[in-house]
């Protein structure tokens, strides 16, 4: 009996969902513990800072000539997959560096592969759950099942084998991802390529963005907390091994989020779906505040877990309503970039700009004091963000131009 189109979306969702699963899930083998590597081979902050700004600054280049390559492409899950497994070998090597510079040059070389992947894989995500009438935070939350089984398992497995290890399995997950796209079936057909006058191009959706408040409104409040909350996320698995946690804690740690994560995403998306993204992700900037204010009076390992898993709902409201605020201010053809120039070239450029610098700052003061600028920046951002926030949003995605 043929297989209807209603059954084929299904199937589609649920190949996506656990590509989620493993796509991010797999970071959690070597993303909470990458500062740590570093620091186990005798990095300072600084020389750290500036092998995240490295990284970056190829990432800002990067990320866009990946979403134009999608979008150039008849074959565009081929593309995804290249980066996957492009990125799984750059890591493997990256591991076995202990000199500054050429973990320095490998770790631009895997930003380099990685830089599409997040763009690219949530324009698949959003096309899949707009077929079936789903979320996207239904999707999202399987990426948040995948860190919690991955991380929590891969801290244990360091603790026994050595930091290292994570970084090899992190290469095969990379490799069972790539094999898993080969069996999305209705957006891995050859697309009819667009004519270079409908395809909006990384400048001309710049450009698009600059005259639209929202989206400036937008672009402004994501610089302002990612500067702020920089040191934070670069130094705070540092900061608990300083405090005297171990690997495995350290994956506790990380855990923790991901945890909630799982019941907050599907709780996000109701709440995008009833009430809007931007009052979400205005929530979630407050939350955001007040953990960071929790942490800068009150530090220590304990605290730190605790707030990670308050972390989740923050989290949670933050990646769904994000995706969707941006989805839904602009053109479909436009998304994909619109995505990568959000969560991929400004945190670039604010690596790039602000990582040695907050590394000097890690090494002057410590940590503790990187709560009161996470905290600062917080709370700015939400200030700005609820000045530009759209006062009537359209009940569905603008028409494309």
């Amino acid at each position: 009996m043929p297989e209807t189109s209603y059954s084929i979306q299904q199937h589609d969702l649920w190949i996506v969902r656990l590509y989620y699963f493993i796509w991010l899930g797999g970071g959690g083998s070597i993303s909470p513990f990458l500062n740590l590597f570093l620091s186990r081979q005798n990095l300072n902050g600084i020389q750290i800072g500036w092998i995240v700004a490295i990284g970056s600054l190829i990432g800002l280049f990067a990320a866009p000539l990946w979403t134009r390559l999608n979008s150039e492409s008849r074959y565009p899950m081929r593309l995804l997959q290249c980066s996957l497994l492009l990125t799984g070998g750059a890591t493997l090597i990256f591991s076995w560096q202990t000199l500054f510079v050429w973990l320095a040059a490998y770790y631009a070389l895997r930003t380099l592969f990685s830089a599409g992947q997040s763009p690219l894989s949530d324009a698949l995500a959003l096309r899949v759950t707009s077929a079936t009438d789903t979320g996207y935070g239904s999707v999202r939350v399987w990426g948040s099942f995948g860190w919690a089984v991955i991380v929590l398992s891969t801290g244990w497995l360091n603790q026994q084998y050595g930091i290292r290890f994570g970084f090899i399995e992190f290469t095969f997950l990379m490799i069972i991802a790539a094999l898993l796209l080969t069996q999305v079936r209705t957006s891995a057909a050859p697309l009819q390529v667009p004519s270079v006058e409908g395809r909006p191009g990384f400048r001309q959706v710049s450009t698009i963005i600059l005259h639209n408040p929202v989206l400036w409104g937008l672009g402004l409040m994501l610089i302002i907390t990612g500067v702020a909350n920089l040191g934070i996320a670069q130094f705070e698995n540092i900061y608990l091994a300083q405090l005297g946690a171990r690997d495995i804690l350290i994956g506790v740690a990380s855990m923790a989020s991901s945890v909630v994560e799982i019941p907050g995403m599907f709780w996000a998306d109701r709440l995008v779906r009833r009430h809007s993204p931007a009052p979400i992700l205005l929530i979630s900037l407050v939350l955001y505040t007040l953990l960071r204010l929790l942490l800068f009076l009150f530090p220590s390992v304990f605290l730190i877990i605790a707030s990670r898993a308050a972390t989740g709902i923050a989290f949670s409201f933050y990646t769904v309503a994000l995706v969707q605020y941006i989805s839904r201010q602009t053109a479909a053809n436009q998304t994909a970039t619109a995505l990568a120039i959000f969560t991929v070239t400004l945190p670039s450029i604010i690596n790039i700009t602000c990582t040695p610098l907050i590394g000097h700052v890690f090494d002057l003061v410590g940590a503790h004091w990187l709560y009161l600028i996470a905290l600062i920046g917080y709370a700015l951002g939400a200030v700005v963000l609820w000045a530009f926030q759209p006062r009537q949003e359209p009940g569905s995605r603008m028409v494309q131009a």
